[in-house]
């Protein structure tokens, strides 16, 4: 029995006006599933759509700035509410909710309520997303069936390139006639389905790879697809990938590559094939012609010396070249193997430097070592590693004029080591940048020395490095010259004192390619990292019981598998579990965390400086920056008042009872104690005998409304009263404290 059409929409006010036989029996079926008190729908620009069980006084819909939208509206899955407080909310003791999205844009939200404070279960929160599935289904196929439209519309569904919009869950919210074609579909089926759902089975994990750039930090990516069919020939589409985080969503634009694809596989398996045919007859007559350059087999004339070089040369270029073109075949295929060992850098670039100076003085080239640090400790291959250097060398060497120097440099960076080389050529050409590191690709160069080149030097060399895990690069000034460089991670840090651990980042992320960009990022800028793919992993990591593990702080991503990253964080605080820094990366504008301390937001896309330069920040902050301070108050007045007095000297970290200062001094890591001793669960004297026998080296400064009996008095580093003693005395007190502790 085929369903009735749903209606067309027409005006974004009718972007959620399903008709009560769609949203009226999905929420009743809602309502009788979960045993739910309400359950309802707001459209963020307009009114409650439809009340259920006795909904009677209806208020209008909040605006997106309310903090309590904002926070649904951020998460990506559904959130748990405990007593929230609304002026639209009836009363209810727990609520779970989720954004409805509609072509890349957050309309509406669904509310699931109790009165009773009953928890809700993870089938519940399934259920509440089948609901969200069902209704956002039923929505987007009529997003490009509106009649009024605008030009950018009119241009998407006219266009000949087959275009798609991907919402933040990674499935089609709306496709045009050109995408149909090319995928060879009738609408909608595309609608409601997840990308992935096109992509070869034996290609998924590459696709994920790749297409982790655009994910995490908003990078446009080119991918070549090959397509999921099961009838006909192997189809390959090339997709362009670009993200709006305003939109929170993704745009794709497919071209059909299977000719070219075909195409190119001739062309590689040609090159192979010939490849192989030529090593064989090369070395033969490389070998020959060393033999009689040797004078093995007597003595020869001058000039027919001065011909086999010539040839020997040649010889030698050209098994080079076959070489190159073997490696890159080899590491398009993915069958490129690589010979991991412990190698010192510093050590292989000494060695290129002195094998490129012979052929950098026939062209009155000087090569010269501007700084290089003892010893650098990588893990990788050496062979290969050589081979990147003696390309970025033999370039340096063939753009520079006669008569200058090529410098390169070797320098330490917390665990990481670059190697710059720097030429004083004529740059790089603006319009040659975009293929800098494209295969057969050569900068047109009047003035270049030595041979010409085969092009593929740069992008062997690219692959050699990010298969080593690390960076390549250039910095260019037209007419000035060039530096290209590369970064690899040390396997010792080299920089830090015997003992002294660098920092360790936890990252929080379901996508194994987010999280391991992350990895490399956050290496790359001289921190240790481990990964947690959902809460439950996170909360064993944080544990330093279970996991032995100091985490220094946290990157979460709010949409974990098994749990709200909000929701999580707020539980790790309530119990103390995690009084660390967090950087939290969204697509969205942050949601109301007042009621969390130390907490960053970084908009996805971001950048890497960005992340470095947040996690430099907070990680200064507890390991490396201003002395910390515990202050144990109820007052959170004057808590704040005593964290401004000492914003100068100490970071402030306060809480209100010996609960909460028990599992903040187990977290570790402060330089002092700022104790009250009339606290809410019980006498702050308790605390103070505690640390006397378990920590006698942490100094506790008392600052009560009474003089404590002298035996307590005894135990601290200083007793000051607040109705005698001045906030004034407390700071210099406190400032003799840390000083005391800085000397010692």
């Amino acid at each position: 029995m085929r369903s009735a059409p749903a209606p067309v929409l027409r005006r974004k006010d009718d972007i959620l006006c399903l008709p009560n036989s769609v949203l009226g029996t999905v929420l009743d079926i809602l309502v009788e599933t979960l045993d739910l008190s309400y359950a309802a729908v707001l459209q963020l620009d307009g009114n409650w759509l439809r009340p259920v069980r006795g909904w009677s006084d209806l208020s209008p819909a909040t605006s997106p700035r309310d903090p309590l939208i904002e926070r649904i509206v951020a998460s990506p899955s559904v959130v748990l509410l405990e007593q929230p407080r609304a002026s639209y909310l009836p009363d209810c003791a727990v609520c779970l909710a989720s954004r409805l999205v509609v072509a890349g844009t957050v309309v509406g939200v669904l509310f699931a309520l109790r009165e009773q404070p009953d928890g809700f279960d993870t089938a519940s929160r399934h259920a509440v997303l089948q609901a969200v599935h069902i209704i956002e289904t039923h929505l987007r196929p009529r997003v490009e069936t509106t009649p009024q439209i605008d030009s950018s519309q009119r241009f998407f569904h006219l266009s000949n390139d087959a275009m798609a919009v991907i919402d933040t869950h990674g499935c089609i919210a709306t496709a045009n006639p050109a995408a149909y074609a090319l995928l060879q579909l009738e609408p909608p089926a595309l609608v409601g389905h997840h990308v992935l759902d096109l992509v070869h089975p034996e290609d998924l994990e590459r696709v994920t790879q790749e297409s982790a750039p655009l994910v995490l930090f908003g990078e446009p990516t080119r991918i070549e697809v090959r397509l999921n069919s099961t009838e006909g020939p192997e189809r390959w589409a090339q997709v362009t990938l670009t993200a709006d985080a305003v939109a929170r969503s993704y745009y794709a634009v497919l071209r059909d590559i299977t000719a070219n694809h075909k195409v190119e596989q001739l062309k590689s398996e040609f090159l192979a094939t010939v490849s192989h045919e030529l090593r064989t007859p090369l070395t033969s007559i490389r070998g020959a012609l060393g033999l009689v350059a040797s004078g093995s087999l007597g003595q020869l004339p001058p000039t027919v010396v001065q011909l086999i070089d010539i040839a020997n040369r040649n010889a030698t270029r050209l098994i080079r070249l076959v070489n190159d073109i073997l490696d890159v075949e080899r590491m398009a295929s993915g069958r490129m193997v690589y010979d991991m060992a412990e190698v010192d850098l510093v050590r292989v670039v000494d060695e290129a430097v002195l094998t490129i100076r012979a052929y950098a003085l026939e062209q009155d080239i000087t090569v010269t070592v501007s700084k290089r640090p003892e010893g650098a400790v990588i893990r990788g291959d050496e062979e290969r590693l050589r081979q990147v250097i003696d390309n970025l060398l033999a370039n340096a060497v063939r753009f520079s004029p006669a008569g200058q120097t090529v410098s390169v440099g070797i320098s330490v960076d917390s665990r990481r080591v670059r190697v710059d080389v720097q030429d004083h050529g004529p740059g790089i050409a603006p319009e040659f940048e975009p293929h800098i590191f494209e295969r057969f690709a050569q900068a047109a160069a009047p003035d270049a020395r030595g041979h010409s080149g085969s092009g593929l030097g740069l992008n062997i060399s690219r692959s050699i490095i990010e298969a080593h895990r690390g960076r390549i690069g250039y910095d260019t000034v037209p007419g000035l010259g060039t530096t290209f460089w590369f970064e690899l991670v040390l396997t010792t840090d080299v920089s830090e004192t015997p003992g002294q651990a660098s920092p360790t980042i936890l990252i929080c992320e379901d996508n194994r390619d987010v999280a391991q960009a992350l990895l490399l990022t956050i290496e790359l800028e001289g921190y240790q990292a481990v990964m947690a793919a959902t809460a439950a992993d996170a909360r064993e990591l944080l544990d330093p019981a279970k996991a032995g593990l100091k985490i220094d702080a946290l990157v979460l991503d709010l949409g974990l598998p098994d749990e709200d990253g909000l929701d999580m964080l707020r539980d790790l605080r309530s119990r103390n579990l995690a009084q660390i820094p967090v950087i939290i990366l969204s697509g969205s504008t942050p949601t109301c965390t007042d009621d969390l301390t130390q907490v960053s937001w970084l908009h996805k896309p971001i950048s890497a400086a960005e992340l470095a330069h947040a996690l430099t920040g907070l990680v200064k902050e507890r390991t490396g920056g201003l002395p910390r301070l515990l202050h144990v108050e109820d007052d959170a007045e004057l808590r704040s008042v005593v964290s401004a007095l000492m914003a100068d000297h100490a970071r402030i970290v306060g809480v209100n009872s010996l609960r909460d200062a028990l599992a903040a001094l187990d977290d570790g890591g402060f330089d002092g104690v700022i104790l009250a001793l009339d606290l809410p669960d019980g006498d702050g004297s308790q605390l103070l005998e505690s640390l006397a026998r378990s920590r006698p080296d942490l100094p506790v400064v008392l600052f009560t409304d009474q003089h404590p009996l002298a035996e307590t008095a005894r135990k601290a580093y200083a007793t000051l009263v607040k109705s005698r003693d001045s906030e004034a005395q407390l700071v210099d007190v406190l400032t003799q404290l840390l000083s005391h502790r800085t000397k010692g």
